[in-house]
């Protein structure tokens, strides 16, 4: 398959292999059932999702919370059992000012949470429902008991565990069915389990306790470990760190080359986080920001070349 001009997809881990796919290229049998014409086959396109999930544990303190940065970053090894070399971090711990945050997160998570399928995409009532959050800010008691409360938010960093993502329909205007599979993989669940008891240990620090460490909700602080692994299902959230659906490597799990091309289809690549095989324990930012430099290096470096052969098939015709 060739495409004339040199196509970048760039659309992120959701929506590139989404557009892949509307567009022929995936799986034969998903795109057949939506009657979609193969153009090339690649089954692994919208495979090997993966994603940070993560829990919070909120406490609340004995004065207004004070720390400038919203967030705080630590990295360990909770499970020291699995499979990963020893001094492989598993775990990220992020120490959220909910003063700072909790706003701009209720703004993100209210709207996806209370508007069901295309409700979500109508303007009229997200800006409402943030302008219910604004309005509830405004009273003093709102604000006077967020001011005291921060959290510990345990994130999930090498998850073994592989997710999907399929068209719901031919059309481009339906969101792609994502399952994320968070815990297909038992070793995963024992990691965040292990991440949230250390969590609980670094809050109990005589310092933190000397703040003010009162725990909000009962099921996340219970050592219980039933309730704990319920709690874990239930307040499991995305770190919106999609990636892996267009992987990048060698094999026919791979979609993608390593110079970020699509096999078997001529000048179209992939510059976004769909191309990295396998998640890293940090955000996303910088390794998606290296691959679209990388991209732009082939694409460049090949744009040259194609010039030197058509300066060298002159020469040899003159």
């Amino acid at each position: 398959m060739t495409v004339k001009r040199q196509l970048i997809l760039c659309a992120g881990a959701l929506e590139t292999p989404k557009l892949l796919m509307l567009s022929g290229v995936g799986p034969r049998d998903q795109l057949e059932a939506l009657g979609i014409p193969v153009v090339l086959e690649q089954p692994a396109i919208g495979q090997n999702l993966q994603d940070h999930p993560n829990v919070c544990l909120f406490y609340r303190g004995r004065q207004k919370v004070d720390f400038a940065h919203p967030q705080v970053y630590g990295f360990g090894r909770s499970n020291p059992a699995s499979a990963l070399p020893q001094k492989q971090a598993d775990t990220c711990f992020t120490f959220m000012a909910a003063p700072i945050t909790l706003k701009q997160s209720m703004y993100r998570m209210l709207p996806a949470l209370a508007l069901p399928g295309r409700w979500f995409y109508n303007p009229l009532l997200r800006g409402l429902l943030r302008r219910l959050i604004d309005f509830a800010f405004l009273w003093p008691f709102v604000e006077s008991f967020v001011d005291r409360i921060y959290g510990v938010v345990v994130i999930l960093g090498k998850p073994k565990s592989r997710g999907q993502l399929r068209l719901a329909s031919a059309s481009v205007h339906d969101q792609a069915l994502i399952d994320p599979a968070y815990f297909n993989e038992p070793e995963d669940l024992e990691t965040l389990l292990r991440g949230v008891n250390i969590a609980k240990q670094i809050a109990h620090q005589k310092r933190f306790a000397a703040w003010g460490n009162t725990p909000l909700g009962r099921a996340g602080h219970s050592d219980d470990r039933q309730t704990l692994e319920r709690w874990v299902h239930g307040a499991t959230m995305t770190t919106f760190h999609y990636c892996g659906t267009c992987s990048m490597g060698d094999g026919d799990g791979a979609p993608v080359d390593a110079k970020l091309k699509v096999k078997g289809v001529s000048n179209v690549c992939v510059a976004d986080a769909s191309a990295i095989p396998a998640i890293p324990v940090s955000a996303l930012n910088a390794p998606t920001m290296m691959i679209a430099y990388r991209a732009a290096d082939f694409i460049i470096a090949e744009a040259a070349g194609k010039r030197e052969q058509n300066k060298q098939r002159k020469v040899a015709k003159s």
